[in-house]
């Protein structure tokens, strides 16, 4: 088990009251179609949402997993034997003094988990590259490693995608993260939350791409194949959604996606592109 460095922490809330004999805690969660029979893994009170015909949408990530981790840690998880994972609560940010986080995640696992298969979780905390100043909200890194379970169990989790209870909601990803199709967000447009829309919008980006000295000499210089940018261009697709900022303001967003994943685009390079 690895906690968190010690440190002096804030006052803390009080504690609310211990549960009552043979209570259990109820999780929502959202999974995919698991090849995994999760009968045999999950907590009897894990509430499992089904997934529509088409599946859930696969949560993807615009920076890399490992973004702000200390590599001599990250070497030392790597090198860690068995199945791992990653886990990350949501609107995440670096904690010096993460061990409420940490034990709210492990409670969370364990919740979902059979009591049997969890009896051997270990949950590690992140600890920072650096401590250089920065301007970003919400500093890496994001991530908790999981591990000490079954690669059964462990699939089982990654496959969640997304846990929910009361006291924290989490993202779970495999530990070798795949490269993601997602590019980037657009907004501001003057247009409807539409196919219609969507489609000007994807024509927009396109033109944009092929017009573009940079992207065209940066994807040759990953490979000379004249065919490789119309390829890549040719696979852009958008998706709006339209969502509310607050109580009284709502607008819509347009997500850029390339299903184009060719060999050369490794994950660093995905997120140079």
């Amino acid at each position: 088990m690895a906690l968190p460095h010690q440190v002096k922490s804030p006052p803390q809330p009080i504690a609310p009251p211990p549960l009552l004999p043979n209570t259990v805690l109820s999780a929502t969660l959202m999974e995919l179609l698991l090849q995994t029979p999760h009968a045999q893994i999950a907590a009897p009170a894990t509430e499992i949402t089904p997934h529509p015909p088409n599946s859930f949408l696969v949560p993807q990530l615009c920076d890399q997993v490992t973004r702000g981790l200390d590599d001599t840690l990250l070497t030392a998880w790597t090198n860690k034997p068995g199945p791992k994972a990653w886990i990350r609560p949501w609107r995440a940010k670096f904690e010096p003094n993460a061990e409420a986080t940490w034990s709210k995640l492990k409670t969370l696992v364990q919740q979902v988990i059979s009591q049997d298969t969890s009896k051997t979780l270990v949950i590690s905390t992140p600890q920072e590259e650096d401590s250089t100043f920065t301007m970003e909200c919400s500093p890496p890194p994001w991530h908790f490693l999981v591990l000490g379970l079954s690669q059964e169990a462990t699939t089982f989790l990654v496959n969640l995608q997304v846990i929910s209870t009361p006291e924290i909601t989490a993202f779970t990803l495999p530990f070798i993260q795949p490269t993601p199709t997602y590019i980037c967000t657009l907004e501001n447009f003057t247009l409807p939350d539409s196919l219609e829309g969507n489609a000007i919008v994807t024509n927009v980006v396109k033109q944009a791409i092929h017009s573009d000295d940079v992207i065209s000499k940066f994807i040759q210089g990953l490979d000379p194949n004249p065919d490789v940018l119309p390829m890549l261009i040719n696979l852009i697709n958008v998706t709006s959604l339209h969502i509310a900022n607050n109580v009284t303001h709502k607008q819509t967003i347009w997500n850029i996606y390339c299903s184009y994943n060719p060999a050369f685009m490794t994950l660093e390079k995905h997120f140079l592109w």
